[in-house]
């Protein structure tokens, strides 16, 4: 189903009035780029914060770099193992 509705003040207003079966239905808007003030960031962290964040990323990303316990010599840690390695790398 599309109906149109208008963005006011954080809000979109239906032209048409719907009554939902249920509350808290996922919706998909399509917004025109022209009414997007695309220059302007919608949030900016502070330097400090984002020092930090990049530094916890670059630590998260040695860790994932780093040498596997095959490559050590370590006994095979099993299939538990790899599923779960896999599943913090997707």
């Amino acid at each position: 189903m599309q109906v149109e509705a208008i963005y006011r003040q954080g809000k979109l207003e239906l032209l048409q009035p719907i009554h939902f079966k249920n509350d808290g239905v996922r919706l998909v808007v399509i917004v025109p780029n022209s009414e997007v003030e695309a220059d302007k960031p919608s949030f900016e962290l502070p330097d400090d914060l984002r020092a930090r964040a990049q530094a916890e990323l670059d630590r998260y990303r040695a860790i994932l770099d780093g040498p596997m316990l095959q490559d050590i010599g370590a006994p095979d840690p099993g299939t538990e193992y790899e599923n779960r390695l896999a599943a913090i790398k997707q």
